[in-house]
């Protein structure tokens, strides 16, 4: 059967070279489609930049288009997840937004 998903809340990144700590908000909105076990998921993800230094509605929001898989195992919901991206806003803070997702979730 047909689903949506409707998210939002803080992310933290921790840079891995010298850098400080940011945060943003996320914005997402799914649809999925179920067939036995197996979820298909796509959609659109926002991301703002709330702790970037010089942070304007241009430099500081990312758009990402979201596909997806993920599979019912009962109380586990292991997925594979794409972020790519929308746009280009030359920004440092989302330099490297390109997504690769690996998930597990529990009921």
């Amino acid at each position: 059967g047909l689903g949506y998903r409707l998210r939002g809340g803080p992310q933290f990144f921790i840079p891995t070279a010298r850098g400080n700590l940011e945060m943003g908000l996320s914005l997402t909105a799914q649809g999925m489609y179920r067939t036995g076990p197996v979820y298909f998921l796509g959609g659109y993800s926002g991301l703002a930049a709330l702790t970037a230094e010089n942070f304007g509605i241009k430099e500081g929001l990312a758009h990402h288009l979201i596909l997806g898989i993920s599979v019912d195992l009962g109380d586990a919901y292991p997925g594979l997840q794409l972020r790519l991206p929308l746009d280009n806003n030359g920004s440092d803070f989302f330099q490297n937004s390109l997504v690769f997702q690996i998930g597990f979730a529990m009921d």
